[in-house]
């Protein structure tokens, strides 16, 4: 496994098997759906593969139909699914907490999933999500063929990102689908083994890492120390890191009096004199000061100096 990035800012996340546990909404639909067809299935842990592909390609990779029928089985799996199935789902314990803590971070969150944008939506509201996330991607419900690479260009072109080798973005996801459509796009991978993905799958289709639990991804980006010289960095390339929770105090704070109300930046100067700022590192100040005072409320931002 590589190591992470120091300075990644954008997170990509899968929904079914990352953000939420849809098992069984996803298989029952996928049963009601073979009985329409004349072919049905009782087990329903024999339908697993179909969580996280789009059902069209699972129909005809897994069942062997045609094309004509597979979409024939896609029509009585969404006639259930859009009444029924999307709310026999559940949020993966401790994921709210981490989302919070994320957008805290001043991480952006978006998710690119292959599920139709019209379901997703509806579920993220329904389970309180969509607040923390500033992209939604999920495939048009009218167009078949979309790809997870095509979700996650197109969560990208939602953040003002390029569509191949983004900056500071990561994607995260539960099947060899969310690391192939990756490595499509030119986006590390994470992982996550708490979801759907066959023993030794996110491994063998070359995620970069690879994490167990909720708890543990978020050991990822989230730091364990609450102590720091200042909230935010700035080095002379111009790249980001947070060192400290934005409601947690740094060493840099004037007072105790400005616990949660003041945000510090250090930024890296020239090594000689005059120690002048590199317009990289002046414009970056600029964009993560704007986007500071977005995130909270702030209307205002005034400039001194």
């Amino acid at each position: 496994m590589k190591a992470l990035p120091k300075d990644l800012r954008y997170l990509l996340f899968d929904l079914d098997g990352t953000l939420t546990d849809s098992a069984e909404g996803i298989l029952r639909c996928v049963q009601y759906a073979l009985e329409q067809c004349g072919t049905p299935e009782p087990d329903a842990e024999k339908l697993r593969p179909f969580i996280g592909p789009p059902p069209l390609d699972s129909f005809q990779e897994f069942c062997g139909m045609p094309p004509a029928r597979a979409a024939f089985a896609v029509e009585q799996y969404r006639k259930r699914f859009s009444t029924v199935g999307l709310l026999e789902n559940a949020v993966y314990d401790g994921i709210p907490e981490l989302l919070e803590k994320l957008r805290e971070h001043g991480y952006v969150l978006a998710v690119a999933t292959s599920k139709p944008e019209v379901y997703t939506l509806r579920i993220l509201e329904h389970f309180d999500l969509f607040k923390y996330f500033t992209a939604v991607a999920g495939c048009d419900i009218h167009r078949a063929g979309e790809t997870k690479a095509d979700m996650i260009r197109l969560a990208l072109r939602q953040l003002g990102l390029p569509e191949q080798e983004p900056p500071q973005t990561v994607m995260i996801g539960d099947r060899k689908h969310d690391v192939l459509g990756a490595k499509e796009c030119r986006v590390p991978c994470i992982g996550v083994r708490y979801g759907y993905a066959e023993a030794g799958e996110l491994e063998q289709y070359g995620a970069d890492w690879v994490t167990d639990s909720v708890e543990t991804l978020g050991n990822v980006f989230l730091p364990k120390s609450r102590q720091a010289s200042s909230n935010y960095g700035i080095g002379v390339d111009g790249r980001v890191g947070m060192y400290v929770e934005e409601k947690n105090r740094s060493w840099c704070s004037s007072s105790a009096a400005n616990d949660q109300r003041a945000v510090t930046i250090e930024c890296a100067s020239d090594a000689t004199e005059p120690y002048a700022f590199k317009d990289v590192v002046y414009q970056r100040l600029i964009e993560l000061c704007t986007d500071i005072c977005k995130r909270n409320g702030k209307t205002k931002l005034l400039w001194l100096g």
